[in-house]
């Protein structure tokens, strides 16, 4: 009987030891994996920093080669003097196209003469110099051209008025009231009808700045009707088709 319980009892002694040896073991593994995630959070975060040092490297790489300096010597060589306005524009206004007469196939249409002239004040160009310009552009020998070089003074929204009258364009009252009104044509495309519309609104906004105009029109208003007139005038069936 005592040979059996000295048995029993290594037996249990051998049990318990395995039992802390694989503690023991679970425990050296859990550390190991815990040490081996950080290096790795540790190597990741290396890698991440690294990878950003580079990024910003490129961009200003890219930076500098697209904007490549300029020594001061040769910048104040290529450069003329200021305009008195303070424009940094260095070329003249000029305007792309004649306008010419009424039947002249290759003249400059109402819209884009609208859209140079925009386009020069927006650029900061100053009115008496898109004035001249404007003037230089009409067909020599017109009286649409004697008239104005030979006035003193004249300013960019009285000459907008004499050209709008030259192309026998509407009012911006007029056209105001008219883009109120437009819808797509039974045989105008959705894409035609749009820029119909962007049309009238550019002469709204144009025939408004002129002198003595009645009503100036503000290009939030007629952006908000313009709009409303391509939302509600294009016509469904002809969308699909």
């Amino acid at each position: 009987m005592e040979d059996e319980g000295m048995a029993d009892l290594l037996n249990i002694r051998d049990i318990i030891e395995k039992i802390h040896m694989a503690t023991n073991l679970s425990e050296r593994e859990i550390l190991s994996q815990t040490h081996e995630q950080e290096n790795l959070q540790r190597e990741v975060e290396a890698l991440r920093l690294t990878l950003n040092d580079k990024e910003d490297a490129i961009h200003a790489l890219m930076k500098s080669s697209m904007n490549p300096p300029v020594s001061v010597s040769k910048t104040a060589k290529n450069m003329g003097p200021a305009p008195s306005n303070g424009s940094m524009w260095c070329k003249d206004f000029k305007v792309s196209g004649q306008i010419g007469e009424l039947k002249q196939k290759d003249r400059l249409t109402f819209s884009s003469l609208a859209r140079q002239i925009e386009s020069g004040l927006s650029k900061d160009y100053p009115e008496s110099e898109i004035v001249d310009a404007l003037i230089h552009a009409i067909t020599p020998g017109l009286p649409l051209r004697s008239y104005p070089e030979g006035k003193d003074k004249l300013t960019l929204p009285a000459l907008r008025r004499i050209l709008r009258s030259h192309y026998q364009e509407k009012g911006a009252t007029e056209l105001y009231k008219q883009l109120t009104s437009e819808v797509q044509n039974c045989k105008e495309t959705p894409q035609n009808f749009l820029i119909r519309a962007m049309d009238l609104r550019q002469k709204i906004l144009f025939a408004s700045q002129e002198a003595d105009s009645s009503l100036k029109y503000d290009p939030a208003l007629v952006q908000s009707l313009f709009m409303h007139t391509v939302l509600t005038g294009i016509q469904p069936y002809l969308l699909r088709n």
